[in-house]
This record gives C-alpha cells, sequence and structure tokens, in this order.
C-alpha cells in the first residue's frame, strides 16, 4: 500500500490491531476524502532518516498534531464505517471519569432478610 502521506514519515502500529480488537483510533484518507483505512490501537508518527527513524521537524509535528488531534469514534452504517470527531467537551468529560476511582457496587439486599 502507499504511504497516507507525503511527508518522509513511518507509522509504528501494532499491525495485528484490528485482528486482536484493540479499539479503533483513527481513520486515514486519500487525498480525495475517501476513508482508506483505520488504525486500531496506539500509534506513533515518527520521521525517516536514510537508514533509521527519526524526529519529526516542527512543521511536520504541527501538521501530525493537528490531523490526529481530535478523536474519532466509528459507527458502522450498513455495510460501511463512518468516522465521527469526538467534541474535545466530550473527550474531557470521558478522561475525567476514567482519572476517577471506581465505585465498589454495594450487593442487592438480601431479599430473605426482608
Amino acid at each position: 500500500m502507499r504511504s497516507p502521506f507525503e511527508d518522509e514519515v513511518a507509522i509504528i502500529l501494532n499491525e495485528s490491531g484490528k485482528i486482536n480488537g484493540l479499539p479503533l483510533n483513527r481513520a486515514i484518507y486519500t487525498e480525495d476524502g475517501d476513508m482508506q483505512d483505520i488504525y486500531a490501537g496506539d500509534f506513533l508518527v515518527v520521521g525517516l532518516t536514510e537508514d533509521d527513524f527519526g524526529s519529526l521537524t516542527s512543521e511536520q509535528m504541527q501538521k501530525f498534531e493537528e490531523q490526529f488531534h481530535q478523536p474519532q469514534m466509528f459507527v458502522r452504517m450498513g455495510r460501511s464505517i463512518m468516522a465521527i470527531p469526538v467534541p474535545d467537551d466530550m473527550v474531557k468529560k470521558m478522561e475525567e471519569k476514567a482519572a476517577r476511582p471506581q465505585e465498589k457496587s454495594k450487593p442487592a439486599p438480601d431479599r430473605d432478610g426482608l
């Protein structure tokens, strides 16, 4: 598959992420705006040198931060999948909820003891 990016970058990800059931993360689009792929699980964007990985330039960091900043949720619509941007305020609420200690659920009262 042709790289979805014009920049000299590589994507590091778990190639078995979808098969292993990792959560869908970000959609990748063609130049025409058609969804080309969906990355599952965490991924890194790294620069490429002649023979190794390298740092991204400041411009690349800004470009890819803007491209991947907005989390997405995915919805199956018939035979296709749609990527829907998750608003920042919703992301903040989900992060706050995840950071709170989990309350242990109280056991249901014993019906015979009532």
